[in-house]
């Protein structure tokens, strides 16, 4: 009887011995098998390096002040601080003495409607501008008189001195209107410069001509007669007196509440254009006239008439 006890003993034990076995040979880690090697290891080893490398490249950007990233972005340059307030200044040299000027007409006029004043204002600055052209259209064609002419300008050039003539003009206008022009507007006033007062636009080489053909008829003689080439002064005479007239013109109109397109459709239709001419044709030859009579003696009447025109007479 002991003997069948112990047997049962000793099978039962090895049966828990194999089952001990079994468990703890199942739930042994699969790491600690050989010929197993874990795979998300390397992954992310790899993955913390290429970040650590991103992020070291990022770096420099990231320390780089907010301006310099946005300028090299967009690919512009910063505008320096003392151009700025130097044309600051020079517009606000050029409005005071845009004020005196619209000032000292209405002490002259004190009855006189802002529309009359204007009109004398544009029909000065446009004889003033023709006078100018049909002088150096002459001072240029004739030997020895370019000197005179170069002299008598100071030394600024034609086109720079229109560009300045035609922004008086506008500013003039502006203050005969009692508004002075914000950023905005002064662009505005640039832009009319740009495209009228060189003369090179096609609407006024196209006005230019029309006005020099008319010119042409009438005063071909008595140019011919003082040995001028008169197309050449009528052609020049037409397109300075032009520029400046449609800057005029277009700072009057916006003053009035008239935008650029309804301005453009008034002054640039083709009825538009031929009434434009038909009011420039007169005061070109009032131009022409007054360079005329002052030619008398080629070099000295010249350069006494250069110097009227732009003021250096006065200095």
């Amino acid at each position: 009887m002991s003997a069948s006890r112990d047997s049962d003993s000793q099978e039962t034990g090895s049966g828990r011995k194999k089952a001990v076995n079994k468990k703890s040979t199942a739930t042994r880690p699969a790491a600690k098998r050989p010929g197993r090697k874990p795979a998300v290891k390397p992954r992310t080893v790899r993955s913390s390096t290429s970040t650590r490398a991103a992020t070291a490249k990022a770096a420099p950007a990231t320390r780089r002040p907010a301006a310099r990233a946005k300028a090299a972005a967009t690919g512009s340059r910063e505008i320096p601080a003392s151009n700025v307030a130097a044309k600051a200044d020079a517009f606000e040299l050029a409005w005071e003495k845009a004020q005196a000027a619209a000032q000292a007409r209405r002490d002259k006029q004190p009855d006189a409607e802002v529309t009359e004043l204007y009109k004398q204002l544009l029909r000065d600055k446009c004889l003033r501008a023709g006078t100018l052209g049909a002088a150096t259209s002459v001072a240029s064609l004739i030997p020895g008189l370019g000197a005179i002419a170069s002299f008598a300008i100071d030394g600024i050039g034609d086109a720079a001195y229109t560009a300045e003539l035609q922004q008086d003009l506008a500013l003039t206008t502006f203050a005969l209107y009692g508004r002075k022009p914000n950023e905005k507007e002064r662009l505005r006033i640039v832009g009319w410069i740009a495209t009228f007062g060189a003369g090179g636009s096609e609407l006024i080489e196209q006005v230019g001509k029309m006005v020099a053909r008319q010119l042409a008829k009438n005063l071909a003689g008595r140019l011919l007669r003082r040995g001028l080439p008169f197309a050449e002064v009528a052609y020049s005479t037409a397109t300075h007196l032009a520029g400046t007239y449609f800057v005029g013109r277009r700072a009057q109109l916006y003053c009035i509440g008239l935008s650029d397109a309804e301005s453009e459709i008034l002054l640039e239709s083709e009825k538009g254009v031929k009434l434009q001419v038909r009011r420039m044709k007169k005061l070109a030859q009032e131009s022409v006239e007054a360079m005329e009579q002052r030619f008398g003696m080629p070099g000295r009447t010249l350069a006494i008439l250069f110097r009227k025109l732009t003021g250096s007479d006065k200095s």
